[in-house]
């Protein structure tokens, strides 16, 4: 009984002890180096301005990746809605693929951001593709006003809507420009020929033609056709024969220059070669080259009555009106 006493003492005592002295958190334990939370990762888009996409995209566009191209430009204007460049970028690709509409709906969102000389090159040529020629040419010199550098890069477009518009003025403010930027080039006597016989100054035409012939070198095709033309226009048939001739044979040794005149050189050179041997009363070679004309793709509805009086026609001695020779004098 005495020691279940003291043993039940004991226990007391312990007991007491625990409550009187309060567990201690180690003091290591405190000073341990707490890691700072990892931040949870958000997307950051790469930062590239319209004007890098743009670079980007012209740089495609060299290389003839129209795809990569394309999607540069429409990059640069989803970063940067009124970067008007990239309309007018996107507006050439789509010219390049005869997307006429296209071409424009981005040329004229182009201008409502900011007047480019570039835009207005741009609905220009769509313009001129469309045979709207006169207001094309408006925006051609609407360009050339607002870039004068851009003169000698939009000239054969220009030079290609006048002579459709078919205006001699248009045509002769071109020609003095040409010849005033390329004093020393000969197809400045092409152009200002050009112009003066489609004024009807014909003679004054040929006489630049013969300056042309004298100052071009080897590839005259060019010039002997056109003056044929004039010599044609003043019935001037032998002298007309000469410079036809001349630039057929040229043509038939691979001279290419007519070219610059005509899409269908061989089509027109004979043409006029057969209308200059009716006009001489060689009726047979007249028949022979105005059949041969039709037959490489002119126009038979308007060839066919030459064709027939080329058929019944009289031989006869032609009479000369020539003021002016190829050579001059």
């Amino acid at each position: 009984m005495r020691r279940y006493g003291l043993i039940l003492l004991a226990c007391v005592a312990l007991s007491a002890c625990s409550q009187a002295v309060p567990e201690q958190t180690p003091d290591w334990q405190g000073r341990l180096p707490t890691r700072v939370p990892t931040p949870t990762p958000t997307a950051t888009p790469f930062a590239i301005s319209a004007e890098a996409y743009y670079e980007l995209g012209l740089e495609r566009q060299r290389r003839g990746d129209r795809e990569a191209a394309e999607r540069f430009f429409t990059w640069a204007l989803e970063r940067d809605p009124d970067f008007a460049p990239a309309h007018v970028s996107l507006g050439s690709l789509a010219l390049a693929e005869g997307e006429l509409d296209k071409a424009l709906q981005e040329t004229e969102a182009a201008l409502e951001i900011e007047p480019l000389a570039k835009a207005y090159v741009l609905r220009g040529e769509v313009l001129r593709y469309w045979g709207r020629s006169e207001e094309a040419l408006k925006a051609y010199e609407r360009a050339v006003t607002l870039d004068p550098s851009l003169w000698d890069e939009t000239f054969s477009s220009r030079w290609q809507a006048a002579r459709a518009e078919d205006t001699g003025e248009a045509l002769e403010h071109l020609a003095a420009g040409f010849a005033e930027r390329n004093a020393e080039d000969p197809l400045r006597f092409y152009y200002q020929g050009w112009a003066s016989f489609k004024a009807g100054r014909h003679e004054e035409a040929i006489v630049l033609l013969t300056r042309g012939v004298e100052a071009s070198g080897a590839e005259t095709a060019l010039f002997w056709y056109l003056l044929g033309r004039g010599y044609v226009e003043i019935e001037a048939w032998e002298e007309a024969i000469v410079s036809l001739e001349t630039a057929r044979d040229m043509l038939e040794r691979q001279d290419t220059s007519l070219e610059i005149h005509t899409g269908m050189p061989v089509t027109d050179l004979f043409t006029a070669l057969g209308q200059a041997y009716l006009g001489a009363y060689r009726c047979g070679d007249a028949e022979a080259m105005l059949a041969y004309a039709i037959s490489v793709g002119a126009p038979e509805a308007e060839l066919g009555d030459d064709l027939e009086r080329a058929r019944i026609c009289p031989t006869a001695t032609p009479i000369s009106f020539a003021t002016a020779t190829p050579s001059g004098q």
